[in-house]
């Protein structure tokens, strides 16, 4: 059972209980918050800490690179827009990766026919489509290439090698990838360079899991995390989170290794959940029919904010304000108990620049009578 600390108007029936005017029990920090144009100030100990309550959510565009070069003495990888090359002195091989698409490595042969069949009918290519990953370890560079069909979905997956140090390098078929790959960073390639080695995560009929590169015998292990995958993103070297929909309507949030070992659930809720950022502690922000929450995953802190609240993290502590736009309470809590270290409203706003126009004004020097001097 989670102890649930109020927000909104628990504190501000709290404020209107206890007073401004007295200011009992009120938080008297070091540090004030002060609001104006659209911005908090935190202010602590002549410091000023800015945080916009009108900060942008949009995410990054992530957009392949237009060119990749690897280089070993004479030996050359490319990917450029004329495509997928490799070159070893005067020697030099463009490739679609096209013998892949009927690789009996890769397919049965009745499924061979179907290719067959398809790429006839124009439904399929047999380039691939795009590259969504590339790695190198050593001399070796690993590709993630990826086909498409006409309407734009991706129908397979594979990994490739190319050794710079051969004397007649080319693109060696790797594996398959039992899935297509997760993008967990906010860059466009999908595979993982780790203290194991190359790493994916992806999501198939089979569930979601961690994809290993076996660098000794080039075999590709499969290691299943569940099933019901929502969510997953790269939040620190070692971890990232993960969101799954279990089979009885629950959201399970939780962490899990890049390289290896399992997922291990933190929160569950019948509502929904979500990472606040991706800075430690993760702060996870859950929202159901009881209202919204705020929780520290290290301290198992807790406490309840409205559901029109504008949250921001900062090295004072957790900045939480309401309504979003155009605020009228604001709390700062410390990150590790989410207590409150100060409070903003527009009373205690005023109540503070009726201080500071109080100590601003000029003393008027006190008029004293003459003294008589004694005869």
């Amino acid at each position: 059972m989670h102890l649930r600390l109020s927000f909104g108007s628990l504190a501000l029936t709290v404020l209107l209980t206890l007073g401004l005017a007295q200011n009992a029990n009120t938080p008297k920090p070091s540090m004030q918050l002060r609001y104006a144009n659209g911005s908090f100030r935190i202010v602590s100990n002549k410091q000023t800490t800015l945080v916009s309550t009108q900060a942008s959510t949009s995410k990054p565009v992530v957009r392949p690179p237009e060119k990749l070069l690897f280089r070993k003495d004479d030996a050359y990888v490319v990917w450029d827009a004329r495509g997928l090359s490799i070159r070893k002195g005067e020697k030099v091989k463009n490739t679609g990766l096209e013998d892949a698409t009927l690789s009996p490595k890769l397919f049965t042969p009745e499924q061979i026919q179907e290719n067959y069949a398809l790429f006839a009918g124009g439904f399929r290519h047999r380039s691939f489509t795009r590259l969504i990953g590339a790695k190198r370890v050593g001399n070796s560079v690993f590709f993630l290439a990826e086909w498409q069909d006409v309407a734009g979905d991706p129908w397979l997956q594979a990994i490739f090698e190319a050794d710079l140090a051969g004397e007649n390098p080319t693109f060696a078929l790797v594996g398959p990838l039992p899935g297509k790959a997760i993008n967990i960073t906010e860059d466009w390639d999908r595979l993982l360079l780790t203290s194991r080695g190359i790493v994916a995560f992806v999501d198939g009929a089979d569930g979601w899991g961690r994809v290993a590169l076996n660098s000794k015998d080039k075999q590709l292990i499969f290691e299943p995390l569940g099933k019901g995958l929502i969510d997953l993103r790269k939040r620190t070297d070692r971890l990232a989170h993960y969101s799954i929909k279990t089979e009885y309507g629950s959201v399970v949030m939780g962490q899990v290794p890049l390289t290896s070992g399992d997922a291990v659930p933190l929160i569950e809720t019948k509502g929904s959940v979500r990472l606040l950022d991706s800075e430690t502690p993760w702060l996870f922000i859950e929202a159901d029919q009881r209202g919204r929450d705020l929780h520290n995953s290290e301290t198992g802190a807790e406490r309840m904010i409205p559901s029109d609240t504008g949250i921001a993290r900062t090295k004072h502590g957790i900045l939480v304000w309401s309504p979003q736009k155009n605020p009228n309470f604001a709390e700062l809590l410390d990150t590790s108990r989410l207590e409150v270290i100060a409070r903003w409203s527009p009373e205690i706003e005023l109540k503070l620049r009726d201080q500071e126009s109080v100590k601003s004004k000029p003393r008027t020097p006190t008029k004293r009578p003459p003294t008589r001097r004694k005869r």
